[in-house]
């Protein structure tokens, strides 16, 4: 699980799990200043299981200063987040999801089938942490109004 290293975290993100109750330190992760947040999901410490990316707070504005903390899954949104927060999993609910330039929560969705092929390893942990179930993202899939997390 070698990453090159920016303000002394992994320069691409690394997931294990987007179960906020699971959170772990080698969860936390850095994406200031950044235009794309590349990840990569590990079903066990050293079992890649897929890579990921896509804009972090807009295509033409990078991600503020100082953007620090963990990527999990908002169940109510069906969105996977970013919360700013301290490096203690402990404190996660003490964070703040990080907001594009509009106001919304930056987010990955996987309710699409473009989104559900292109990250494929997020979605496997959504899917073994129990945060979703293959019928649920068959479902999503046909609904006709898919989140879009405020891409621009």
């Amino acid at each position: 699980m070698t990453s090159p290293v920016f303000n002394g975290l992994p320069r691409t993100a690394q997931l294990h799990t987007p179960d906020p109750c699971k959170l772990r330190p080698s969860d936390y992760n850095e994406v200031s200043s950044r235009l794309r947040l590349n990840y990569t999901a590990w079903l066990a410490e050293n079992q890649h299981i897929g890579t990921g990316s896509g804009p972090v707070y807009s295509k033409t504005v990078p991600s503020p200063a100082n953007s620090r903390g963990f990527l999990y899954f908002h169940a109510p949104s069906r969105e996977v987040r970013l919360c700013l927060a301290s490096p203690d999993p402990h404190r996660f609910a003490e964070g703040t999801d990080l907001a594009r330039p509009h106001g919304a929560p930056w987010c990955v969705t996987h309710t699409s089938p473009a989104n559900l092929e292109c990250a494929a390893g997020m979605r496997t942990l959504l899917l073994q942490d129990g945060l979703v179930t293959e019928a649920q993202l068959a479902a999503w899939a046909q609904e006709s109004l898919i989140g879009t997390c405020g891409h621009e």
